[in-house]
């Protein structure tokens, strides 16, 4: 079955299980992080390279906002922050992370 195959099957899903199924598939790629607190420091390692809007490199740093850095693209002048696009970007409960993903 290649990702075709599952792509055409996951549309004849209703709603509500493309959504379990999803969740499923986030809890899994949780799972191989080691814990908030690791992949925070991986990415407030080096700052962003590419605006994740555009893919432009002209970005400058924003301030902060709730202790994460944040940048604006100087082309398309969106902001942006530094977990933008990564597994903890929309967890607001950082601190039960790592408990949630250790006992799920």
């Amino acid at each position: 079955m290649d990702t075709k195959d599952i792509a055409a099957h996951f549309r004849q899903l209703s709603g509500e299980d493309q959504r379990k199924l999803l969740w499923e598939l986030e809890l899994i790629n949780m799972e191989k992080e080691v814990d908030e607190a690791t992949v925070l420091e991986q990415v407030k390692s080096n700052k962003p390279s590419l605006c994740p809007n555009c893919n432009a490199s002209s970005i400058v740093s924003n301030g902060t906002l709730n202790g994460v850095r944040r940048f604006k693209c100087k082309s398309c002048c969106k902001n942006f922050s530094e977990t933008t696009g990564s597994t903890i970007a929309w967890i607001k409960k950082r601190m039960k992370f790592k408990q949630y993903v250790n006992h799920s």
